[in-house]
């Protein structure tokens, strides 16, 4: 059964929740909040600090790590614990509200542009919170109470606490609900690997059979090495005039450069009027700006691209 929720301003994003469901603002279920560390960091120390790169699509990212040495008090104060969750407050408008749950054993603190946030375990599941804050409503929501500093966007965490209002299903269904979803992320980090695995299969083999170290039976000519302009024609692209761009469809699709590349494939996004440089379907892309050398063959579409 579910009805429509209270006619609050701040809480009517939520929409129709279950029956037995509560919205509650965010500060009901967090017992404590606190700043990260302000310290100058280098590539050793007593301590791995995570920094806001740190947190990626809801979990902690241990790479490109950087540590500090603290005193005893000091480490006391700023050491993660299990389930606690980061905060990114500081960070462009587009990253900024990136969260992830804490759940290493390891000692770990956390820089100044972070929050943590313990969760009241009594009346929230950790996961649950995590894995809502990651969808794309309180992502969303997250960003609307973003606010504009001198160079970046600006997340506080007295706002967040008193505003921003979050589903709150039965304790019991909270778990469940993280339990399944905890399933699935598991099941994809396992077939990323396998990807991960094959590719890097299909590297070793490109590089075997595209250097002559392996051969097929039946062919034994030897190999030659000539240049690249005779074996192909080369063409710097021309940029069109940017008031010729559309996205109506009117024209021809327009490669702009590695924004227009997707998996070794042209995906270009924009049309336009003026004619510069054409590519048919099939020809190979090769962006000449950063990060350079990135290829690409252009789509097997019926009609042509114009390219930069």
């Amino acid at each position: 059964m579910t009805r429509p929720y209270q006619p609050e301003r701040q809480v009517k994003y939520l929409g129709q929740l279950p029956e037995e469901w509560a919205a509650v603002p965010f500060g009901r279920i967090v017992s404590s909040s606190q700043y990260g560390l302000n310290s100058l960091a280098s590539e050793s120390g007593q301590y791995a600090m995570l920094r806001m790169n740190n947190l990626q699509d809801g979990a902690i990212d241990t790479n490109n790590l950087v540590y500090v040495d603290l005193d005893d008090e000091e480490a006391a104060k700023y050491l993660l614990e299990d389930e606690d969750l980061l905060l990114n407050r500081t960070n462009s408008a587009d990253l900024v509200g990136k969260t992830a749950l804490f759940e290493f054993n390891k000692p770990f603190v956390f820089a100044s542009y972070l929050i943590r946030f313990k969760i009241n375990k009594a009346k929230a599941d950790p996961r649950f919170v995590n894995y809502f804050l990651n969808s794309e409503k309180g992502e969303q929501r997250l960003k609307a109470f973003s606010t504009k500093g001198a160079s970046q966007v600006n997340l506080n965490p007295t706002t967040l606490k008193s505003h921003y209002y979050f589903p709150l299903p039965p304790l019991s269904e909270q778990r469940k609900i993280a339990k399944t979803l905890s399933t699935w992320d598991r099941a994809i980090d396992l077939t990323q690997r396998l990807i991960a695995a094959k590719e890097r299969r299909k590297q070793a083999l490109m590089q075997r059979l595209l250097t002559g170290k392996v051969r097929f039976p039946g062919f034994n000519e030897e190999w030659r090495e000539v240049r690249l302009g005779e074996i192909c024609s080369i063409n710097m692209g021309q940029s069109p005039d940017s008031a010729n761009y559309n996205e109506d469809g009117d024209g021809l699709l327009l490669v702009q450069g590695n924004a227009d590349i997707r998996e070794r494939r042209t995906a270009p996004r924009i049309w336009t009027t003026q004619t510069t440089k054409i590519c048919e379907p099939g020809d190979i892309i090769l962006s000449v700006r950063a990060p350079i050398g990135e290829v690409a063959v252009s789509g097997t579409v019926d009609h042509r691209f114009r390219f930069l």
